[in-house]
């Protein structure tokens, strides 16, 4: 029953990315209630989807490649609506929910059978490690979607080409802000869930190997993005910089998990 509802809320995203965007080249305020409506209503068809596999399978739906990317896509549509809310700025979800959508669209392409969980999973690090570490990229991926915002608005503004959707768009110094924050929490995030994942593999197998190439993919996301806090509170970045690096961070994590998927062959690490 997990699937179906899964489907119906991918449906919603999509009609939901359009209505944002209608909301974006228009002026009438209610397409942005119906465009958070639609969200919310897929939010709770794929909350339903999640819980339905929680209990069709008996643990917590993170232990494969279809699971994280459907959490991964779920908690960035959750994070989505709190920012809009938050910041009173609705065309975020113009740029946060196709991203939410085209990833739920890729793991509903994976397969999506229940098989038995494996032994070495049964662990509170490993449940740590996989929340924290899909969590942390559900930041990044905002950070990415806020960077795109950054540079539309600033090619925008020294165009002068100051239309209904340039003001629509958040301020750039809002947008540095919103972004620098998602990147500290979501590097937060990500560097607990790489320590209790050496913990995990330090308690499950009595040593640590950096040669798989997720805990590869992991250590380097890490380093870019300590690369980014470095050169922008350090070497004195500009926003525009960091914005930039911060899409193109994520598409280089996205696509490095992409090969790392296909090519790795540990089925303990099978998930995200």
């Amino acid at each position: 029953m997990n699937i179906p509802f899964m489907y119906a809320a991918l449906l919603l995203y999509f009609s939901g990315t359009i209505s944002y965007w209608l909301y974006v080249y228009n002026k009438t305020e209610k397409l942005a209630f119906s465009s958070v409506a639609l969200c919310c209503i897929g939010l709770i068809l794929h909350t339903l989807s999640l819980c339905s596999r929680m209990i069709e399978s008996g643990y917590f739906p993170l232990s494969k490649v279809y699971e994280s990317i459907a959490f991964f896509s779920w908690a960035l549509v959750i994070i989505s609506l709190v920012l809009g809310r938050w910041y009173k700025i609705y065309a975020l979800g113009a740029f946060i929910l196709p991203v939410a959508a085209a990833s739920l669209c890729g793991a509903l392409l994976l397969p999506k059978g229940i098989t038995p969980f494996d032994p070495l999973l049964h662990s509170n690090w490993f449940l740590i490690h996989t929340i924290f570490s899909v969590t942390g990229f559900v930041f990044f991926g905002i950070s990415f979607s806020v960077g795109i915002m950054y540079l539309i608005q600033d090619r925008l503004l020294k165009q002068k080409r100051l239309t209904s959707f340039f003001y629509k768009l958040p301020p750039l110094n809002m947008l540095d802000d919103i972004s620098m924050k998602v990147l500290s929490i979501g590097f937060f995030l990500l560097t607990i869930g790489i320590m209790a994942g050496l913990f995990w593999a330090k308690t499950a197998f009595g040593s640590i190997s950096i040669t798989d190439t997720k805990m590869l993919f992991a250590l380097l996301s890490w380093v870019f993005y300590l690369v980014i806090f470095h050169g922008r509170y350090s070497l004195g970045w500009r926003a525009k910089r960091g914005a930039f690096l911060s899409v193109l961070g994520f598409v280089l994590v996205m696509a490095a998990f992409a090969a790392t998927t296909c090519f790795s062959h540990n089925e303990w690490h099978a998930f995200f």
